[in-house]
């Protein structure tokens, strides 16, 4: 065996760059009409997208049909999301 078995790494290697993940989840639960003029006659649709760089668009829709004042259910989920990004 060598005395020095390390002598020949005469240098340090050092990261430069640190692939970071991150979790994510985003959700559009709810919302409310106030005062709407168009009592039961009118379409409600909503969406929730979500776009990370190059990657397509990911993009949910819900048709809630003719709805009147107040709360709504929606309950549109995406994820858990990966973002991969560099911290430098």
């Amino acid at each position: 065996m060598k005395p020095k078995p390390f002598s020949a790494l005469n240098h340090l290697t050092v990261p430069c760059a640190m692939t970071v993940l991150l979790l994510n989840e985003y959700q559009f639960q709810k919302f409310h009409i106030t005062n709407t003029l168009a009592v039961h006659n009118d379409t409600d649709t909503v969406s929730l997208a979500l776009k990370d760089g190059a990657q397509p668009a990911r993009v949910l829709i819900k048709h809630l049909g003719d709805v009147s004042n107040g709360d709504h259910l929606v309950q549109l989920k995406i994820g858990p999301v990966v973002f991969q990004g560099t911290n430098r």
